[in-house]
Order: structure tokens, then C-alpha cells, then sequence
């Protein structure tokens, strides 16, 4: 997850990165630091982000200015709004912003505007796999689980099984840390789809059981619970 964080107040950047990196819990977590709407839109220039943090209130180019030039550039990314001034907030509702939040932020309420993303991130993402010659793309949250045999690797979702030639290490850098966990040297699952938990097995919600590391095992318990609680 790669967020763009974008306040000039290193007081309210700090408090907002560290219930941010609390979130994920570093997984897969990249947080860049900007200070002016100026140099984050300089930094999109050779960067793209999954999610965008931004205060309104800022010297030079404000938040919502920063906002509208990147809806202009054609850019979708997710961004949430901060603001001392609830007034700008239907401002902000206008150049598509995803949520509104106000300073200081409060825990409760960031998590949940990143719930909501995360869970919009994974119904929009997907895979390119090959398939007997053909590309077919594939929702990353329909994906189950997925299991190396030699060079192939079986990747089931809910409707069917593909078989691919790859790597299973190549697999994984494609898929969302977050939700897809390596659990055993061939396998790896999707903490969506998971129904139970042993210290060696997983078992999914089509009843599959699959072979897992105690320590993995360990693992895929803490995203579990972390999901639980809502992150």
C-alpha cells in the first residue's frame, strides 16, 4: 500500500502517519511525506499512490487546489480530506474526495474511511493470468487460494480453478499483502476465505485444507484478528 501523505503541520503529519502505520501494521506499508501542495504534485509527476491524505488548509497551493489538479491530470486515487474547518467540506465532496475528515483526526473515524477503501481497492484489483494462451483477468478478491505443483500453480476462486505456468514468489508480488498470505511453501491463502485455523492447517471456506507453517499459521491469525477488530 503505497500512501502519499501531504500536511505542512509536522505535528498533525506525524499524528496522522502513526495511526496510519498502526492501521497496516506495516504490511506492504510505503508512507511518503510532503509538505506543500506543491511538492506532492510535483512527486505525481513520477510517482502514483494508492491513497492520498490531504490537508486543506495549506500556504501556496491549498489542499482543495492540490485536489482539483489532480482530478484534472485524470487521476482517480482515493483521497481523504483533512481540515480544522467543516465548511470545506462540501467543497471537497465535489472534486470526488472519498471522505472528510476533521482535524484533529480522530482514530475511530480514519479507520474507517480506510476500511472502506481498502475493501473498494480489492473489489477494483485484479490479475492477469495466463490461460492456455489467452489473458484473463481476475478479480483479486474472488481468488481463494493458490497452490504450486512444479511450475504450474493452481489459482481458485469461487467459480473455478486456472491453471498457470509461474512462480509462486511472482504470484505473490502481485497480489495485496494485506489480504494474501504465503502459508506454507506452496501455498498461499486469501484471509477473506478463510473458515479456521490450526498450527498446521488452514482451512478455507469451501473446506479445503491447506498446509501451513506453525509460524505462518501464527501469522494468518494476527491478519485475522486484525481484521476482526475492524483494523
Amino acid at each position: 500500500m503505497r500512501v502519499a501523505l501531504c500536511d505542512d503541520s509536522n505535528i498533525f503529519r506525524n499524528d496522522v502517519k502513526n495511526k496510519v502505520e498502526a492501521y497496516f501494521n506495516s504490511l506492504d506499508l510505503m508512507i511518503y511525506e510532503y509538505e506543500s501542495g506543491e511538492s506532492l504534485l510535483k512527486a505525481l509527476q513520477i510517482l502514483s499512490f494508492d491513497l492520498l491524505i490531504l490537508d486543506i488548509e495549506m500556504g501556496g497551493i491549498d489542499g482543495l487546489e492540490t485536489a482539483k489538479r489532480i482530478r484534472e491530470s485524470g487521476s482517480d486515487m482515493p483521497i481523504i480530506l483533512l481540515t480544522s474547518h467543516t465548511e470545506f467540506a462540501m467543497d471537497g465532496y465535489e472534486l470526488g474526495v472519498y471522505r472528510f475528515l476533521s482535524k484533529p483526526v480522530q482514530e475511530g473515524k480514519l479507520y474507517d474511511a480506510l476500511d472502506s477503501i481498502i475493501q473498494k481497492l480489492g473489489d477494483e484489483k485484479k490479475v492477469m493470468l495466463r490461460v492456455d494462451g489467452e489473458d484473463i483477468l481476475v478479480k483479486v478478491n474472488d481468488i481463494m487460494y493458490i497452490s504450486a505443483s512444479n511450475v504450474y500453480l493452481d489459482v481458485v476462486t469461487k467459480d473455478r480453478t486456472f491453471l498457470i505456468r509461474k512462480k509462486l514468489k511472482d504470484m505473490l508480488s502481485e497480489l495485496p499483502g494485506d489480504i494474501f498470505l504465503q502459508v506454507h511453501r506452496s501455498n498461499i491463502v486469501n484471509v477473506n476465505h478463510v473458515k479456521s485455523i490450526t498450527n498446521a492447517e488452514v482451512v478455507m471456506q469451501n473446506g479445503k485444507k491447506i498446509s501451513a507453517t506453525k509460524q505462518k499459521a501464527a501469522d494468518l491469525k494476527m491478519l485475522l484478528m486484525k481484521g476482526m477488530r475492524g483494523r
